[in-house]
């Protein structure tokens, strides 16, 4: 009889899972139990081995984010996200395997109460503590990054920025965070994957064309919106970079006579600001030195 991680409440089979004491504070939790939905004993061996698996990955995840300095509203979103890898790899049907997770985590996070408020405070009738909009927008941001059919723009800026301030300095990662909202400004928060290559030149057509920006600022610009999505291919967000090949469609930044900066060659004081402006990129510093070779 493999009754093991098996559990029964009336007449219905659960599967149920420790927690390491370790990670524990990351779901807001000690265990995971889960209703099977089924009154069968052979069924509910059968059944709980997909659950057994995920449980066993979601762990492994969290234990890797052990030590990093985030805020309360940034690990609920964390979570969304660390959700959102197990229902891309094995989708479930039942709904309320992130609610689970999620509002347990929230409790977790603020407390019974805030999260009571939280989950009620939208009933007209609702007579208890209001609580910050922050938090309730981080819950729906959470449920948001957990679907594999959303990856709003804002969304994963934000994660971007959090990857980036772990190996760049605050100034770089505020120019990056600055050209991402001038962009998502521009195109709306819509899902990262509807981006395409005929939008990011249509952007930075516009700012070459009617808003005169100077060629080393596009660049700029450019370089940021690159990182971005190579980012977003390489964490599998995207299939392909739209930023790749957009530099040979859009206009050359015009000046104002034949004199300015922006219609000359690179002067030996550009480059130099140019490579330190990229410094702490490695793959647009090592393009940009082989173009210039």
């Amino acid at each position: 009889m493999d009754g093991k991680y098996l559990l029964k409440r009336g007449r219905t089979w659960y599967v149920r899972f420790a927690i390491p004491h370790t990670v524990q504070d990351i779901f807001g939790k000690q265990e995971f139990v889960q209703s099977l939905k089924t009154k069968d004993f052979q069924e509910a061996k059968l059944l709980k081995h997909k659950y057994l698996d995920r449980y066993a990955q979601m762990i492994s995840v969290a234990k890797r984010q052990l030590g990093s300095n985030r805020s309360k509203e940034d690990q609920l979103i964390d979570c969304g996200l660390m959700l959102r890898q197990f229902n891309e790899q094995e989708p479930l049907t039942d709904d309320s395997w992130n609610s689970d997770v999620l509002e347990s985590k929230l409790e977790e996070l603020w407390g019974p109460e805030v999260a009571h408020s939280v989950l009620n405070g939208h009933h007209h009738d609702y007579k208890g503590t209001q609580v910050p909009i922050g938090i309730v927008e981080a819950l729906k941001d959470a449920y948001k990054a957990s679907d594999p059919d959303t990856a709003l723009l804002s969304l994963m800026k934000d994660k971007f920025i959090e990857v980036q301030k772990r190996s760049l300095k605050e100034y770089t990662c505020s120019r990056k965070l600055m050209n991402l909202e001038r962009f998502i400004g521009w195109y709306g928060d819509k899902d990262i994957r509807s981006v395409q290559k005929k939008h990011v030149s249509e952007f930075l057509s516009e700012l070459i064309e009617r808003e005169n920006y100077a060629k080393n600022t596009i660049d700029g610009i450019l370089g940021d919106l690159s990182s971005f999505f190579n980012w977003a291919e390489g964490s599998g967000l995207v299939s392909h970079d739209p930023v790749n090949g957009v530099s040979k469609v859009i206009p050359i930044p015009k000046g104002k006579s034949i004199d300015d900066q922006s219609n000359l060659p690179y002067s030996n004081d550009m480059l130099e600001r140019w490579f330190d402006h990229i410094k702490e990129e490695p793959m647009i510093f090592g393009i940009s030195c082989i173009g210039l070779y």
